[in-house]
């Protein structure tokens, strides 16, 4: 996988603020484009079959005549992120997102994707949801396992630096990791 700008975390760590990512996209995203040209040109791709077909009909499966529209469901995750998750964060609205994302993800399966045309603004508002609130439920736990504040990571219950979290926190769904710095 490789990344560059605001998705790779950058140089800045815990304390990018806004306007401060430029530099990151323009130096990165080139290292990132050269490396991932350099590793193709050595890649003896085969196309695997199985797997586009499993792709294919994991996307055609979003279309259907769900409760709930994905642009709607969209604004409603970005509000809860700002409210509970933003600026200034806490233990109880940390653990309130988390409960409400943990909700949100059971209803997923209740997008409503009727469009099926070519460039499908529906279909891909639903696919960034999903992934969308896979990721809120990471920041979210990562910000309740941090008990302190650090950089732009503020928590009005840990309002102090506390050097013992001078470290990484690593999330997949399955598995939490700590790497010192």
């Amino acid at each position: 996988l490789f990344a560059a700008g605001e998705v790779s975390g950058g140089v800045h760590g815990a304390n990018r603020l806004g306007g401060n990512a430029l530099a990151d996209t323009q130096v990165f995203g080139k290292r990132a484009g050269e490396s991932a040209a350099k590793v193709a040109s050595k890649t003896d791709f085969k196309e695997n079959p199985e797997m586009v077909h499993e792709e294919k009909t994991r996307i055609e499966s979003l279309i259907k005549d769900g409760s709930i529209n994905p642009i709607e469901f969209k604004n409603n995750l970005k509000k809860l992120m700002w409210e509970k998750v933003g600026i200034v964060r806490d233990e109880k609205n940390l653990n309130e997102a988390l409960r409400q994302l943990q909700e949100m993800e059971k209803e997923l399966n209740d997008l409503k994707v009727e469009n099926k045309a070519q460039y499908n603004t529906e279909l891909v508002t639903a696919l960034e949801v999903i992934n969308m609130v896979e990721i809120a439920i990471l920041v979210v736990k990562s910000a309740i396992l941090r008990r302190e504040s650090r950089g732009a990571h503020f928590r009005s219950d840990f309002p102090e630096s506390n050097d013992a979290w001078k470290r990484s926190i690593v999330l997949n769904k399955n598995k939490i990791k700590f790497e010192a710095r």
